[in-house]
């Protein structure tokens, strides 16, 4: 959960002071919308590879390349350049998008059947508690030390949980394959996979639409609630975490009615 936070809140770092960081930059912060964009493009690449690196590397080594590479692009999006902005973006996306396959592995070992979706959706919590911790403390952090301060203290923290997950691979890696291919011809597995099979094409649509909405709301509410109407930085950025603390309780609420209603829930 703490690796997931930390990499949400890398994602949401510079959302979360978009107004500062564009003025920083003298661009519009409406362009923060083309930043999440990127930080997916790169989260959508690295996903695709997320199950061959895992079965290479293990779960937790994976993990910790993703918060090494989230770290790297805070710390690129730190230089004053949009040009650097956006490599930095397109890193913490590829940071981001193998932790949840990674940690969907370890759980999945482990997890009795009956309790799966409430344990996954505390695993999950980590998303929203990244997007809090974003919305709390960066802003903070830009306002006592400015923007570039503020990013490399967010990548200075993934740097740190990296090296605090070092305990937990010996044993949670054992399962983990040296000898597993790395092969970019397999991207297109798991799309095939979802698009052989009309559930899993129904419920990818469905995610689709859900993340659109929530990308929407933490990418755009601290801008708007800033620029539009009046807010200072850190109240905007407590607003944003007061919605992410929705997220924390609406993600236990509905693993919790998913175990305990199956049969409804499939009908």
């Amino acid at each position: 959960m703490a690796i997931r936070a930390m990499v949400s809140m890398a994602v949401l770092a510079i959302p979360a002071v978009a107004p500062a960081m564009a003025q920083s930059l003298g661009v519009s912060p409406t362009l923060t919308g083309f930043y999440i964009a990127l930080v997916y493009v790169g989260a959508i690449l690295a996903s695709l590879m997320a199950g061959q690196c895992v079965a290479r590397f293990g779960a937790i080594r994976l993990s910790q390349y993703g918060l090494l590479l989230c770290a790297a692009g805070l710390a690129l999006s730190a230089v004053p350049s949009v040009a650097a902005v956006a490599v930095g973006a397109l890193l913490i996306g590829m940071g981001y998008g193998p932790i949840t396959p990674a940690s969907s592995h370890l759980l999945a070992l482990t997890t009795p059947p009956h309790r799966a979706a409430l344990i996954f959706s505390i695993k999950q919590t980590g998303v929203p508690l990244g997007g809090m911790l974003a919305g709390a403390i960066t802003p903070t952090l830009v306002l006592l030390g400015g923007i570039r301060w503020g990013l490399l203290e967010v990548a200075l923290a993934c740097a740190l949980c990296a090296v605090a997950a070092q305990p937990l691979r010996r044993a949670l890696d054992a399962d983990r394959r040296a000898d597993a291919v790395l092969a970019m011809r397999s991207l297109a597995g798991p799309l095939r996979l979802v698009f052989g099979h009309p559930a899993l094409k129904r419920l990818a649509a469905l995610s689709f639409i859900f993340s659109a909405v929530q990308l929407c709301l933490a990418t755009y509410i601290v801008t708007h609630l800033h620029t539009s109407l009046g807010y200072t930085l850190i109240a905007a950025g407590l607003a944003l975490s007061v919605a992410q603390a929705g997220g924390v309780a609406g993600r236990v609420l509905w693993g919790w009615i998913a175990d305990r209603f199956p049969a409804r829930g499939a009908r």
